[in-house]
């Protein structure tokens, strides 16, 4: 037999291989209500933090942060805002490297005309340039959008209307953005902000992986049980 005849027989043969993947994952940080008080440079710590995936590889990350929730009457929300922009300002502008991140980019500041750019040391080379980051403030709910990753770096703002005035963001506890998760954690995330969540089509690709955040979900809601309660995803 002629080995390009050998070739062409062997790939005639299907192979069915069972394969696990993510579907997408618009990726909130949620920063429930709570009474505690921030200085500026926790503030400014909690800001590098939540934007840290965003930079990670200019944005073409799964699990980069899309959404940013907050409550609206909480009295350093716009504190915390500003070092958001400011972290956003001093950082530099990447390549949009990634096929299709320059059109997803354009699209955002197509929907979000409001959305302000930022970025430090912007760069031109061969006819393409770097992309700014973006930041889109103020959204309700229905105003964001949650169904689809943007996969570059622009993030969306959401404030809710909270009967809370104060606000926390825990560092190691990765369990509540999963809606199936957030339910667990009904005593201590708002509604509105589960319904959220699960708008925002998160997904947990293996079963190990939601058992695990089960399991550290409990342990979620076990430690932070008292009146600053909170969640960092």
């Amino acid at each position: 037999m002629r080995p390009d005849s050998l070739r062409k027989r062997c790939l005639s043969v299907l192979t069915l291989v069972l394969t696990r993947s993510e579907r997408r994952c618009v990726t909130p940080v949620v920063v429930v209500p709570g009474a505690v008080t921030w200085t500026a440079a926790e503030l400014e710590f909690q800001a590098e933090k939540v934007l840290a995936s965003k930079f990670l590889n200019a944005g073409h990350n799964c699990l980069s942060t899309e959404i940013v929730v907050t409550a609206r009457t909480w009295p350093q929300r716009e504190a915390f805002l500003a070092a958001l922009r400011q972290v956003l300002s001093r950082t530099q502008q990447r390549w949009p490297w990634y096929p299709g991140s320059e059109a997803r980019h354009a699209a955002f500041r197509a929907r979000f005309p409001a959305a302000i750019e930022y970025g430090a040391r912007a760069m031109e080379a061969g006819g393409r340039r770097t992309l700014p980051w973006m930041l889109v403030e103020g959204l309700s709910p229905h105003e964001a959008q949650t169904d689809r990753e943007n996969w570059c770096g622009v993030l969306q703002e959401v404030a809710l209307d909270t009967p809370n005035a104060g606000a926390r963001v825990t560092p190691g506890c990765c369990c509540c953005v999963a809606s199936a998760h957030l339910e667990r954690c009904a005593d201590s995330v708002p509604l509105q902000v589960r319904t959220l969540a699960r708008s925002c089509a998160t997904r947990w690709p293996s079963a190990t992986t939601a058992a695990w955040a089960r399991s550290a979900c409990r342990s979620c809601c076990a430690r932070y049980a008292g009146a600053a309660r909170s969640a960092l995803c």
